[in-house]
């Protein structure tokens, strides 16, 4: 290393004045393989800059923690540099973990209940469906989402003026109100 910042420094627990003792395999641990930085240096050098996850050490702690970091290689007067910056992301990494496994759950209860359930965002007109609604509405394996337009087509005839004037009206004033129709 050549050079860090304070937020770098404290969350390394590597000191400014100590920086030269220290290489980036010292606490990123997904580059700790030779073969792993030599690899990461070459796709560095093929483009104008990277950004990965990272695994990095507090020399200190010795606690480990997600960090998002934007990588740039450079050469000046001949001689190569990486320039790094990058943000402990540990916060958004639990958040996201938490969020899968809320969906996963969210997915089981419906999967075990058998309901087939839909979301509607009108003003970009997906309907996002789970698993069991595709099933009933045939749409075909590994479909997760369709138009309006899509689920109308299959209303049955009779029924689709109706359907849809109620669908216009409950837009309309944003209550709720229940629909009764037939599929095809």
């Amino acid at each position: 290393l050549v050079f860090i910042n304070d937020a770098a420094s404290e969350r390394l627990g590597i000191s400014k004045e100590e920086v030269s003792n220290y290489f980036v395999s010292d606490f990123e641990k997904r580059l700790k393989d030779p073969d792993a930085w030599r690899l990461h240096l070459e796709e560095l050098k093929k483009t104008d800059h990277l950004v990965f996850d990272g695994l990095n050490v507090n020399q200190k702690t010795g606690s480990n923690f997600e960090a998002e970091v934007t990588v740039r290689y450079v050469n000046i007067e001949g001689v190569g540099y990486v320039i790094a910056s990058s943000r402990d992301v540990t916060e958004r990494k639990i958040a996201e973990q938490k969020l899968k496994e809320s969906e996963q759950r969210l997915t089981d209860v419906l999967t075990i209940i058998g309901e087939g359930v839909w979301d509607w965002d009108i003003e970009n007109g997906k309907v996002w469906h789970n698993t069991r609604w595709s099933e009933i509405m045939e749409f075909g394996e590994g479909i997760d989402y369709h138009t309006n337009q899509e689920f109308t087509s299959r209303i049955y005839t009779p029924d689709r003026l109706m359907a849809e004037g109620n669908l216009s009206k409950a837009i309309k004033s944003s209550d709720f109100f229940e629909s009764e129709f037939r599929i095809v």
